[in-house]
């Protein structure tokens, strides 16, 4: 059983403790528009948890033990000052049998302070996503604290968004497949701009353009690019790499280990950087380095 067609609209949290608003299992739904100063966390999007048995009950009172799919919905134009210190600044979550659908977060502001410490925008298990032009400044915290993550998901795109000043990685992609990172402008980052891994598929990055990583490692080896750990079918074109100042420099641009496969690679710039390709089976035209 769902709540449907709900409208968040136009308001103003602030002094939250948790959340500010949580939609659970909700479908056709919209949290649009709203401010957010100040909240322990931001918006929950979530299916029903399977580990909380009276959520999985049908409408006839029959026991599931599985969650159920939620869609249609979109989370935009929201903007967050401060916060995150104790939860997620949007979180999009389900579960392996009730995920998310055709769902879009555009067009949200997230200005972190010294004490955010969770991700942007987090989505897991949840398909058909669209995370377009927001932007994210100021995720502090650990160095495995992104300004967006994506895990478990499949067919999102996630374009036109702009990062800056992120304590981890820029973008975290795992276990997704067919993905599309395009267009992004990635600023002075803790980590890896661009990070794809685990068991990822048909993944494109393409015209992104990626200033200052490895701000948090004192020159360990983050790149601008970085694919790892069983990787398929990866187009990686027009992306201009540079380093920032002497506070976020990385040697290496790009680096694909022995365990991606199917790489087709072109017109990207990495000048004065190297590239680190172990990859197999793929191929490279032509980039500059």
């Amino acid at each position: 059983r769902w709540h449907e067609n709900i409208n968040v609209l136009n308001n103003i949290f602030e002094d939250t403790l948790s959340f500010g608003v949580r939609a659970y299992a909700w479908k056709n739904f919209k949290v649009d528009g709203n401010r957010f100063i100040n909240c322990l966390a931001g918006i929950n999007v979530r299916t029903n948890m399977t580990s909380d048995p009276a959520d999985t009950l049908n409408e006839l009172g029959t026991q599931t033990n599985a969650s159920q799919i939620c869609d249609n919905f979109s989370v935009s134009g929201n903007f967050f000052k401060g916060g995150g210190n104790a939860g997620r600044f949007i979180e999009v979550y389900g579960e392996t049998t009730g995920r998310n659908f055709d769902g879009e977060i555009n067009f949200n502001i997230i200005k972190g302070t010294a004490v955010s410490v969770n991700h942007g925008l987090y989505i897991v298990f949840s398909d058909d996503m669209s995370l377009y032009g927001n932007q994210i400044i100021g995720i502090n915290g650990t160095t495995s604290v992104n300004a967006i993550t994506i895990t478990e998901s499949n067919d999102c795109n996630a374009s036109m968004n702009k990062i800056r000043d992120i304590k981890g990685n820029g973008i975290h992609a795992t276990t997704c497949e067919f993905l599309t990172l395009g267009i992004n402008n990635i600023k002075r980052v803790g980590v890896n701009s661009i990070y794809v891994a685990s068991n990822s598929k048909g993944i494109v990055i393409n015209g992104n353009n990626l200033t200052g990583c490895n701000g948090s490692a004192g020159g360990a080896g983050n790149n601008y690019i970085r694919i790892t750990s069983t990787v398929e079918r990866v187009t990686i074109t027009g992306n201009n790499c540079r380093n920032y100042s002497s506070t976020h420099v990385a040697t290496v641009a790009m680096e694909l280990t022995s365990t991606v496969t199917e790489v087709s690679r072109s017109g990207n710039i990495f000048k004065g950087m190297t590239v680190v390709d172990a990859s197999v089976g793929g191929s490279v035209p032509a980039d500059l380095t």
